[in-house]
């Protein structure tokens, strides 16, 4: 009896925490399409009334620019002409701390975001991100001694002292082979 009884209380407690038979509404997206598609057709029968082009907001992407493959004990530059230089001379060093390859920033700062999908990404959302200037580490995933790794498809966003964001893509983490993308208008 006992078991029957824990039976239908563990049977009970599945079908309430696994039910997929009811559906949660979904979050109404583009709530505001319909007033941005009447400002859009007020903004061109404006143009077109006054003789005036009026150019809408441009949107922006990311862009591949450069697949970099950079050996240990050298550096590159995340800007054109996206070169590998000696070490300390580029934008970022790729060299062996102690125990494991790490990138190091040079003349940029990091901000590590893990692995995301870059089409989710805005230069807008990447400038408000904090930037620091630690290295991160080609450790494997749950080492206790490296918190900031990079395992293959992180991505890293990048602010040179100019103020231009770049994305860091980790094709492959040993040896080292990313892309670098930039921010373009569309």
């Amino acid at each position: 009896m006992k078991i029957l009884l824990k039976s239908l209380v563990l049977l009970g407690i599945s079908s309430i925490l696994f039910n997929c038979s009811s559906e949660e509404p979904l979050p109404e997206r583009n709530v505001n399409a319909a007033q941005a598609d009447g400002l859009t057709t007020n903004l061109r029968t404006a143009s077109l009334a006054s003789g005036y082009t009026i150019q809408q907001p441009s949107q922006t992407a990311w862009r591949l620019a450069k697949t970099l493959s950079v050996p240990i004990g050298k550096g590159f530059n995340i800007g054109h002409p996206y070169a590998i230089t000696d070490k300390g001379l580029g934008d970022i060093n790729w060299s062996i701390s102690v125990c494991y390859p790490e990138l190091k920033p040079v003349k940029v700062a990091f901000h590590n975001l893990g692995i995301v999908d870059i089409s989710t990404l805005t230069p807008l959302s990447v400038a408000k991100l904090a930037f620091n200037q630690n290295v991160i580490g080609n450790a494997p995933a749950g080492s206790a001694s490296w918190i900031n790794y990079m395992p293959a498809k992180t991505i890293i966003a990048c602010k040179t002292q100019a103020g231009k964001y770049y994305l860091l893509e980790i094709v492959v983490d040993n040896p080292l082979q990313i892309n670098i993308y930039i921010p373009v208008r569309m």
